[in-house]
């Protein structure tokens, strides 16, 4: 049974009564029904309860108003012209809507695997549906995501991955301070890696005297002594360079708490903009091994190990702790959940 303009039954309670009645009795026989609507089955005024659950019982599809467009051979005012490529692409497209034919299951892994690179440097703190409502809201749809293909997600969630990193950098971030708790201490050394397509490009690495004493714990763990970094530039020498550096990359830190509040700690002393202003993003990566096991240790060393990543056998030094992240990061970006 084919039925358009289905709203015009609007108030007519018998009519829809004896229409709810003969899409039970196809339905019973196996029959297919298609009916259509100027709006959504659970959006039609006027309708009864019985009516307007048959109605969203089945496969619901939104075909937009098309603009004519005539086909090559035919001039009318200059109008833009359909290839016969263009004709079978639009009939395949509509014989995949109305035929019943499955969609290509292959775009369940992208799909999720875009999904997860987006999360991850939006932040693991996101719940699924706020960050597809934030996406579907930048795109004009509101909160409705009924009627997005999975391929318009796709391409979606791969701009907001490129927003995320405009200008295609990560900054790998690795520090050392005085001591915990990070509120009450200074930072003694920054090391940083530019990464572009997963390459290094460019170092970053300074030791600086922090205008305190480092405790023993943390001299212990780094070896950063206080003897070794009295005299040495203060932070604020180098700030102009760690914004230059930072600037306008996404950000990859193994801790949050530690690296992201001790370097805002710094800036903000000096009345600069914190990383909510400078970095385009920020990716924690401890975060990321937490939620892939999350009944183990959390330790970046031991992640390594789990990793299956030599852990390199030498004294402390900023910039091979900020190696061992970054390949850290691509590992646990290379695995299939």
């Amino acid at each position: 049974m084919l039925l358009d303009d289905v709203q015009l039954l609007k108030d007519k309670s018998r009519s829809q009564e004896e229409l709810a009645s003969l899409i039970d009795a196809l339905v019973r026989d196996k029959k297919q029904v298609v009916i259509a609507s100027d709006v959504r089955p659970d959006a039609l005024e006027g309708f009864s309860e019985r009516l307007v659950t048959r109605l969203s019982s089945g496969a619901i599809v939104r075909i937009d108003p098309v603009r004519p467009i005539p086909l090559k051979g035919v001039d009318r005012a200059g109008e833009p012209a359909l290839s016969v490529d263009d004709i079978a692409r639009a009939a395949k497209r509509v014989e995949g809507v109305f035929s019943g034919g499955e969609r290509d299951p292959d775009r369940i892994p992208k799909l999720l695997e875009a999904i997860r690179r987006v999360w991850v440097q939006e932040g693991t703190d996101l719940r699924l549906g706020q960050l597809l409502m934030n996406l579907s809201a930048e795109h004009g749809v509101g909160n409705d995501l009924f009627y997005v293909e999975d391929d318009q997600l796709v391409e979606w969630l791969s701009g907001k991955e490129r927003a995320l990193r405009p200008d295609g950098r990560q900054v790998v971030l690795m520090l050392e301070t005085t001591g915990i708790p990070v509120e009450e201490n200074r930072i003694v050394e920054i090391a940083m890696l530019e990464v572009i397509e997963g390459r290094i490009t460019r170092t970053y690495h300074a030791c600086v005297d922090p205008g305190m004493e480092v405790s023993d714990g943390a001299a212990y763990y780094h070896g950063l002594t206080t003897d070794f970094v009295n005299g040495l530039p203060k932070f604020s020498d180098i700030t102009a360079e760690v914004i230059a550096f930072i600037s306008n990359a996404q950000l990859v830190v193994w801790n949050e708490r530690f690296c992201v509040q001790a370097l805002n700690q710094e800036l903000e002393a000096l009345g600069l903009p914190n990383l909510d202003d400078l970095a385009a993003s920020v990716i924690v990566v401890c975060k990321e091994s937490r939620r892939r096991w999350p009944s183990e240790e959390n330790d970046m060393d031991l992640v390594s190990v789990r990793l299956g990543i030599p852990l390199v056998d030498e004294p402390h030094h900023g910039l091979v702790k900020a190696i061992q992240l970054l390949r850290n990061y691509q590992a646990l970006l290379a695995i299939e959940d």
